[in-house]
């Protein structure tokens, strides 16, 4: 099931219903491939929405990404000590295929950089009275602030 919610995804499906239908409309040769069950004679039978539902609540995504990473390690057990400039040039060049393809995937299936939002104008610029006035203060017994041109900033010195 999990191929098959893969391939079903890599195909642009969005949803838990899309799989479904991903499903159902995938060739007999495809669902043997990736595991549908057979209902002899008429060969493979794409699972219902509900079934890929439940299936995919099911499966703990910690263990999940446990187990990849074990079938990972055993497939390219080599450590970066030991692979020379030339092997981890290429092993970077088939991790970034990858990333390339995600994000493509991404881009098709889930429209990601289609977004329309933007973000908020910055605000205008503080007025430098609201911090620190010029001006004596309206208010009895508030102390003014010295004019701003009083203020001297110091230099670091030279290093």
């Amino acid at each position: 099931m999990l191929a098959l919610a893969a391939c079903a995804v890599l195909a642009g499906a969005k949803s838990l219903a899309a799989i479904a239908e991903w499903a159902a409309d995938a060739p007999t040769t495809a669902l043997t491939a990736l595991g549908a069950p057979s209902r002899e004679p008429t060969g493979p039978t794409a699972p219902a929405e509900a079934t890929v539902r439940r299936i995919l609540q099911r499966i703990d995504g910690d263990a999940l990404d446990d187990a990849i990473g074990a079938w990972l390690a055993v497939r390219d057990p080599q450590s970066a000590q030991d692979a020379g400039a030339a092997e981890i040039a290429q092993h970077v060049r088939w991790h970034w295929g990858i990333e390339n393809k995600i994000h493509h995937v991404r881009d098709t299936a889930w429209t990601e950089d289609t977004s329309h939002v933007t973000p908020a104008p910055p605000p205008g610029p503080w007025p430098v009275s609201a911090t620190s006035p010029s001006e004596p203060s309206d208010s009895p017994g508030t102390p003014a602030s010295p004019p701003l041109s009083a203020i001297t900033h110091a230099t670091p010195p030279d290093p």
